[in-house]
């Protein structure tokens, strides 16, 4: 299962495991269960797309109410932030993959994942800056070797820089394949050669007045760092890379970050990040019952950020509002919250851990002074204790 970097609130939401079963239909399963794809990305003329980024959703062991649909949604709404977004970040069970400069790149769905399903299904989408994102269900047996081949279609009269063709080759160097063996993405980096290119690209996008391309590759190389890296443990540059879940609080990634959020235009997410490191950097009187003016003050940004962009923000944005409001002891309010946030995407949990949510709540509300079991309805969700 990815581990969701569930920003920007990572230390406020529950962690998204749960468990499932899935009814036999065939033989019992092996002592190791796997699914190995072979995936493709071409434009029309069947040539490859180098450097393409390919999002991954499916049903697993723990997770067999997974959706087709799921994985569209998620297309939908986010595959004009594609460059902005990596495993976990917009749903705790999504995987990001890069292809190589063959067009390809091979994805396993390992047993943890797949352990004693007779049939495993798995979505596809390929996604690439000049083409209409496609998608591929596949519905393969148990145990099986699969050949996947998104076919993108390019986009009428769209002009794309070459330079963000020669970024998303030197992405997929750094961060080849896909982190199904590195989940923290510990082994990612940039050579100094690599960096250095990146580096001069994007100041000449900026230079050029193309702020939200600079944007994609400052973003990129906070999480990519370079083999110069180094380290600073300030109180901000924890908040920061905590809010964005980097591997270091390495002084150039923060800069190359606050670069990003400077330059971004049509990227609500790096907005909403922005706004949130600010209330974070508070450290922990934003967590305290002296901190009640600092929450309503986010709640009132975080709001007008969703009437601004609604459904182009991550769930994960709409989750902390629940804790907000809650520890300001405006219990209805924070129940409305939760129920706001499931509503927005029930898919990022399954029934039983939304009915953990909603114990969660109920015990934060007892902490704040508020009812012992104040009731707390989701449509679709069973009631603790029933």
């Amino acid at each position: 299962m990815p581990s969701a970097s569930l920003k920007p609130l990572l230390f406020l939401l529950p962690v998204l495991i749960v468990a499932g079963c899935s009814a036999a239909e065939t033989p019992a399963a092996s002592a190791h269960d796997s699914v190995t794809y072979e995936i493709r990305v071409v434009d029309e003329l069947s040539r490859p797309i180098a450097g393409a980024t390919v999002w991954v959703l499916g049903q697993a062991t723990y997770r067999t109410d997974l959706r087709p649909a799921d994985l569209a949604r998620l297309v939908r709404r986010y595959s004009a932030d594609v460059d902005f977004i990596f495993t976990g970040d917009v749903h705790g069970f999504e995987w990001v993959l890069r292809t190589g400069t063959d067009g390809a790149v091979r994805y396993t769905r390992p047993d943890k994942d797949v352990h004693g399903l007779p049939r495993v299904r798995t979505s596809f989408a390929g996604l690439k800056r000049g083409f209409r994102p496609a998608q591929v269900d596949d519905d393969a047996p148990n145990n099986s070797r699969r050949q996947i081949l998104l076919r993108l279609q390019a986009e009428s009269g769209a002009a794309i820089d070459p330079r963000m063709d020669e970024f998303d080759r030197i992405r997929a160097r750094a961060n080849p394949g896909n982190d199904v063996d590195d989940p923290m993405a510990t082994h990612r980096k940039l050579d100094r050669e690599d960096d250095t290119r990146l580096r001069a690209l994007a100041a000449a996008l900026e230079n050029d007045g193309r702020p939200d391309d600079a944007a994609a590759i400052y973003y990129n190389l906070a999480y990519l760092p370079s083999v110069d890296g180094d380290s600073e443990e300030t109180s901000a540059g924890i908040a920061r890379a905590i809010i964005n879940g980097l591997s270091g609080s390495e002084p150039r990634s923060i800069a190359d970050l606050e670069r990003a959020w400077l330059l971004a235009r049509g990227h609500p997410m790096l907005e909403y990040d922005a706004m949130m490191t600010t209330y974070l950097g508070q450290g922990l009187e934003l967590m305290s019952e002296k901190g009640v003016q600092q929450r309503r003050a986010y709640l009132a940004e975080a709001e007008k950020l969703i009437q601004k962009y609604g459904e182009r923000l991550r769930p994960y944005d709409y989750g902390g509002l629940e804790w907000a409001h809650v520890a300001n002891g405006e219990f209805e309010a924070g129940c409305s919250a939760l129920r706001t946030f499931h509503d927005f995407d029930p898919s990022i949990a399954d029934a039983k851990t939304w009915t953990r949510y909603v114990e969660d709540f109920q015990h934060q509300v007892r902490q704040h002074g508020g009812p012992a079991k104040m009731p707390c309805e989701i449509e679709g969700v069973p009631a603790p204790g029933s």
